[in-house]
């Protein structure tokens, strides 16, 4: 399989990760509590699994662990939010769940290499 596969793919569906519905019902359950704390046991007993093997897994099928990934989908929000000038910047912290304004531009900073005042004007 791994000589005939194009990208390579193949080969790490192999090695294991999640299965995709089971990668799916992760993403949802971490969309759907995004603006709110969420612990990994969560994740975890939501997947059916050790919170270890969870989060081994979870990094092998989106390369990054849960807490990353969570971190990405809440800037994602507060970009999208972000469109509309009226609200502030601490109510789209809190909205996407971070812990205040300062938690965001942090955050924001370090995966966008904007920080969120630059990235609103630059719209």
């Amino acid at each position: 399989m791994r000589q005939y596969s194009a990208s390579g793919r193949a080969e790490r569906n192999l090695t294991g990760g999640l299965a995709l519905g089971v990668l799916r019902r992760s993403v949802e359950f971490m969309e759907a509590r995004l603006e709110g704390n969420l612990r990994l046991s969560e994740l975890a007993h939501e997947a059916g699994l050790s919170t270890s093997h969870f989060l081994r897994s979870f990094r092998q099928s989106t390369g990054k662990t849960p807490y990353q990934f969570l971190l990405q989908r809440r800037v994602e929000r507060a970009q999208t939010l972000m469109r509309d000038r009226r609200t502030s910047l601490s109510e789209i912290a809190l909205a996407s769940g971070f812990a205040d304004q300062h938690h965001l531009a942090r955050v924001f900073r370090r995966i966008t290499g904007l920080t969120p005042s630059s990235y609103r004007r630059s719209l």
